[in-house]
């Protein structure tokens, strides 16, 4: 039916035609090189449009993290962002000519808590801040009562032991 509408086509005057066999693998293709360009585009002048903003909010919200579009934090998180959905699309051009591209493995799954802290406990968090920053005696004496009351408090929420 395809073929028999595009011979009418071809017959009126004035219609054009595409005749290109490839026009889909062609059209992805170019769709593809333009998005790419533009996401240099943005990632060398640091700017993030507005459709990539809403989405990775979007991403941000399915994991429960709730981000100020508007702070320092979430402006280079953006900025990484563009350079992942960059490589993404590097790699969708290279497996659209042919190029065998394995998938990378998905990333392992790590609390909130474990990203910001990178893995240390509360404890190891507050020692190192505290010999950072040279507090005196009396806050080292604050932030340790602090961490016991929060110790204590959170093994009485959970049912468990304490644990310095």
């Amino acid at each position: 039916m395809f073929e028999h509408v595009r011979q009418q086509l071809a017959a009126s005057a004035g219609a054009i035609v595409n005749d290109d066999s490839d026009r889909r693998w062609n059209n992805r293709q170019e769709t593809l090189e333009a998005y790419l360009a533009n996401l240099r585009h943005d990632y060398a002048r640091g700017t993030v449009d507005a459709f990539h903003i809403g989405e990775l909010i979007d991403v941000c919200a399915s994991h429960g993290l709730f981000v100020d579009p508007q702070s320092l934090s979430f402006r280079r998180l953006a900025k990484a962002y563009l350079g992942m959905q960059i490589e993404v699309s590097e790699a969708r051009l290279q497996r659209q000519s042919g190029v065998i591209v394995p998938t990378p493995e998905p990333p392992k799954t790590s609390t909130v808590q474990q990203v910001i802290s990178g893995g240390l406990t509360l404890r190891e968090l507050a020692e190192k801040k505290l010999t950072m920053k040279n507090k005196s005696e009396a806050t080292a004496q604050a932030t340790e009562t602090a961490l016991r009351l929060t110790m204590v408090q959170n093994a009485h929420t959970n049912g468990g032991s304490v644990q310095t």
